[in-house]
């Protein structure tokens, strides 16, 4: 029985309701100044890095503002056009 609830669950990898799904968003955010039209959360401005290792994963907290190159503000603004 165990088993088989296992692997639906593992059917599945993108389920936002799964707590892998928010580790994904949280990496997104991350980069969030170089996503076209992301607003960024409280979490995309305070995560500086996130490490991932079997059964565990490491949150650092710290201030996430970079500036970005003028190169790369000029690509971002084309691709919101």
């Amino acid at each position: 029985m165990i088993h088989a609830i296992l692997v639906d669950r593992l059917k599945n990898l993108n389920d936002p309701t799964t707590s892998m799904a928010m580790l994904k968003n949280l990496v997104n955010g991350l980069n969030y100044q170089s996503i076209p039209n992301r607003s960024p959360t409280y979490f995309d401005e305070n995560i500086v890095s996130i490490h991932f290792h079997p059964n565990m994963v490491f949150i650092f907290k710290g201030e996430n503002k970079r500036v970005l190159s003028a190169y790369v503000q000029r690509v971002l603004e084309e691709a919101k056009q």
